[in-house]
């Protein structure tokens, strides 16, 4: 804290600055699939894909 003084009057004013920082923990996990087939006898062809996310993210504790 730091004491200002108004260019010679006699008003002084108490100023202060505070910054306060957090973080915050993720984790996402992305899983990916993909298949194609062909059976020629049949002259089909099969293909699929699938995926799947999950996450999860931990918010700060701000107890002090």
């Amino acid at each position: 804290m730091r004491d200002i003084s108004d260019q010679g009057t006699s008003q002084s004013y108490n100023q202060s600055l505070t910054k306060s920082q957090f973080y915050e923990q993720r984790k996402q996990l992305i899983y990916q699939l993909k298949t194609e087939h062909y059976i020629p006898a049949f002259k089909a062809k099969w293909e699929w894909n699938g995926s799947y996310t999950t996450g999860k993210a931990v918010p700060p504790t701000l107890n002090h």
